[in-house]
């Protein structure tokens, strides 16, 4: 398996086949200008989840992949005798554009944030957002590691398009290229992708989501943590300290308060194990 890495300008001359890479899996991996004499001058015989396959070429047949499961890739600009983006391949949630020739292009520009400049991240009115198939996702993250299945439908290609996080990005004056989405610039221990998860502020380390000490009250113990209104918690209560501990849902839907929600575990004097632990998630409405 090979992830998060750039193959590029590599050639296949020998048997001229997979310019990059024959067989294996690569995840989130750029293939750029690589070639084969023969087939596959980006990749052949293999397995390719949530990468870009951009302006590799062929002789013969498959200038972007030959023989690989595609899922949720980009594929531009590869070019080969037959098959410019792929050969003989499975092409599952993916976007092919300006390949050539153009055999499983889409008609429709893709509108990419700016092709010219390499960015292919989807812009807001991407014809590929919400277009594709949920039931072909097999990673949990895009390209930037971002969630998938955002909207009712994954997004074709590498990157998923999220609306919310982007418009909150831009609001506290960060880049939506994905270099900013798992900073920590106020040292917090939360990421930005984390601060907006949970309604918190990225410059401010004084704004964060945070689980403050139990106290007990009679036989309820009182749970509380930092929150906010326009956010729903659910609490989870672990009786099994050891590691690693089994966590079960003790409340759900839980409104959040300015400043300070409070949940009363009344089920702690009724309970025999000694020891407890509690841990709060955010679930955004």
């Amino acid at each position: 398996m090979v992830t998060n890495c750039t193959l590029n300008g590599n050639h296949a001359g020998w048997d001229g086949v997979g310019g990059a890479a024959v067989g294996g899996i690569l995840e989130r991996c750029r293939l750029i200008e690589n070639s084969a004499d023969v087939e596959g001058g980006g990749a052949a015989f293999g397995t390719l989840n949530n990468c870009i396959v951009v302006s590799n070429s062929a002789t013969w047949y498959g200038g972007g992949i030959h023989d690989c499961t595609v899922n949720n890739g980009t594929l531009v600009g590869n070019s080969a005798a037959s098959g410019g983006a792929a050969f003989y391949g499975r092409l599952f949630n993916s976007i092919c554009y300006q390949n050539n020739p153009p055999s499983f292009d889409l008609p429709d520009d893709p509108l990419f944030v700016d092709l010219a400049g390499g960015n292919l991240r989807l812009q807001s009115n991407s014809p590929c957002v919400n277009m594709g198939n949920n039931s072909q996702v097999n990673t949990w993250t895009d390209f930037d590691g971002r969630p998938r299945i955002v909207g009712p439908k994954v997004d074709l290609g590498a990157y998923e398009f999220v609306a919310e996080f982007d418009a909150w990005l831009q609001h506290n004056g960060l880049l939506v290229d994905g270099s900013a989405d798992f900073d920590d610039a106020d040292g917090d221990h939360l990421n930005n992708w984390e601060e907006y998860r949970c309604g918190t502020e990225p410059t401010n380390a004084s704004s964060a989501f945070r689980l403050l000490q139990p106290t007990q009250v009679g036989e309820e113990i009182v749970i509380r943590w930092e929150s906010v209104t326009n956010r729903i918690y659910g609490l989870e209560l672990s009786t099994n300290v050891s590691t690693p501990a089994t966590f079960e849902l003790l409340a759900s839907n839980l409104v959040g308060q300015a400043g300070i929600t409070t949940y009363l575990d009344a089920s702690a004097g009724t309970n025999s194990a000694p020891l407890r632990a509690y841990r709060v998630r955010v679930d955004i409405p």
